[in-house]
This record gives C-alpha cells, sequence and structure tokens, in this order.
C-alpha cells in the first residue's frame, strides 16, 4: 500500500513538474526567449509527448533549424493529430513572413515540409494568401501552382474571375499561351470582355510567334489569322500579316508573300517604322529573284 501511494505521489509530482515546465516554455515562447523556452523543455526532447514536442518545435523553427523543427513536429502530430492544424498555422506564419521578405527559396524549403508532416494540410484561405503574394512578387512559376488549386477549389464566381486573372498573367510571363488563351476564352464566355478580346488578341499572336520558331507553319497561321480575326490589339494586326508573309516565302509562295508584306506596309498610315522597312526590303528582295 505504501509503495502504490509512493507511486502516485511521483506520479503527481511529475505532472506538476511537466505542467509548470510547459508554462514556462510557454511564457517564454510567447516572449521570444526560444532558448530558455528550450530549456525548460529539455527532459521531453526524446518523448512522444505532443504538446512538448510541438514546443520544441517551434523554438527550432525560430533558430532557423529546419531539420529539427520538422522532427519535433512530425513526432507531435504522430503522437497526437490534433496537432496538425497547430503545426500548419506556425508553417504558414513563418511563410508569409519570409515571402514578405522576398526569401522565397526559405519559403519553398518551409511548405515542402509543412506537407511532409502534414499531408494535405489544411490551408483554407491561407492558399489564396500565399499564391497572391507571389504573383505581386511576380514569382510566377511558385505563384502558378498554388493559384491553380485554388481555382479548383474556389466557388464565388467573382474569386473565380480574379484568380483566373491572376493566373493568365502568370502563364503569360511563363510562355504558358495556351494556357493563358483557355482562361481568357473561359472568362469572356462569362461576358467578361473588356480588356480581355486585347488580351486574347495578344495570346493568338504569342501562340502564332511561338509556332513559326518551332517551324510549325500551319498552326501558326492558323493563329497568326485569328489574331487578324480578333481585331484588337491593332497593333498586332500588321505583324500577324508579316508572320503570314514569312510562312509564304518559307513555303515558296513568292506572290503570297508580296501581297502580305503589301499589307503591312497599307497597315501603318505613316509607312514608317522597322516593321515597314523589313517589309519593304523583303518585297524588294522577293521581286529582284523573280526577275
Amino acid at each position: 500500500m505504501t509503495s502504490r501511494f509512493l507511486l502516485f505521489f511521483l506520479f503527481l509530482l511529475f505532472c506538476s513538474d511537466r505542467s509548470q515546465r510547459i508554462a514556462r516554455a510557454r511564457d517564454h515562447i510567447d516572449h521570444f526567449n526560444f532558448r530558455e523556452a528550450e530549456g525548460e523543455l529539455l527532459p521531453f526532447q526524446n518523448k512522444d509527448d505532443a504538446e512538448a514536442r510541438f514546443l520544441l518545435g517551434v523554438c527550432a523553427l525560430a533558430k532557423r533549424d529546419l531539420i529539427k523543427s520538422r522532427n519535433h513536429f512530425q513526432v507531435a502530430v504522430k503522437s497526437d493529430s490534433t496537432y496538425r492544424d497547430s503545426v500548419t498555422e506556425v508553417y504558414l506564419r513563418s511563410i508569409k513572413k519570409h515571402i514578405l521578405v522576398k526569401d522565397y527559396d526559405r519559403a519553398e524549403k518551409l511548405f515542402a515540409d509543412l506537407v511532409r508532416i502534414v499531408p494535405n494540410p489544411n490551408l483554407g484561405d491561407e492558399i489564396r494568401y500565399l499564391g497572391e503574394i507571389y504573383y505581386r512578387e511576380r514569382n510566377y512559376m511558385y505563384a502558378i501552382p498554388i493559384l491553380e488549386g485554388v481555382l479548383e477549389s474556389e466557388t464565388t464566381k467573382t474569386k473565380i474571375w480574379k484568380v483566373k486573372r491572376m493566373l493568365i498573367e502568370c502563364y503569360n510571363e511563363e510562355k504558358f499561351y495556351n494556357r493563358a488563351l483557355t482562361l481568357i476564352e473561359e472568362l469572356i464566355e462569362d461576358g467578361l470582355n473588356g480588356s480581355l478580346v486585347i488580351a486574347r488578341g495578344m495570346a493568338y499572336y504569342r501562340i502564332a510567334e511561338m509556332f513559326k520558331n518551332a517551324g510549325e507553319f500551319d498552326s501558326a497561321e492558323y493563329y497568326a489569322r485569328a489574331t487578324i480575326e480578333n481585331l484588337m490589339p491593332k497593333s498586332l494586326i500588321d505583324d500577324s500579316y508579316f508572320i503570314l508573309a514569312e510562312i509564304s516565302e518559307d513555303r515558296g509562295d513568292t506572290a503570297r508573300a508580296i501581297s502580305f508584306y503589301k499589307k503591312v506596309i497599307r497597315l501603318n498610315p505613316y509607312l514608317k517604322g522597322p516593321l515597314v522597312a523589313r517589309a519593304r526590303a523583303r518585297i524588294e528582295s522577293l521581286s529582284q529573284k523573280g526577275e
């Protein structure tokens, strides 16, 4: 009976000591005294104590030790799955901080660690925040997968339109013109015209250029004509005729090439500019060859 009482007393003493250490550690963390907090949690660094290991992870992350923080958080989540959201919140807070100071590499590493610790984390609206930050900082390759994920889960029409517009710019900057064109067409179908008609014409032209440079003349011709038929932007119509002229020239159709080069000249009211000069030079060269 005495030994049982002693064991019970020691158990209570341990619980009391643990609670006090945890409380002091939390207080130190609240005051950014991470070294002191780690000292309080030292007895738990190799134990499966979810709360203690979570706090140790917070300290390690604050000290920029990604490996140690990841190990502590993994134990915490494995020991108690209710810590998934807490770990996610800690990582997202750190990711935001690094994005704001433009430390994208570290933000990416943190995000990778988060997914390893908490597969399919509950990011909620935070994922939109991250995508927008990457987008506004012109870090398009990081923004694209995040914004695509937001687009798949979003249900509010106005928010969908906003995300699509951001993705269109991201795609264009990264030369994913076909993806941009798909979203532009979808927005136009939803009744959002305005600048999107111009954006569609620009996408057509970029795709035409891309195919022409790749030697895929049929596709290049299709998109060059689509640019012309789109009517906007007007500044690219003469460029599109120039592409058609070059394609005709590469195909050996001299008469057709000259006809398109003449259209380039007629579309420029002042008959000046580098494109006009190039068109005139090509007409002269082709005419001499035909003589």
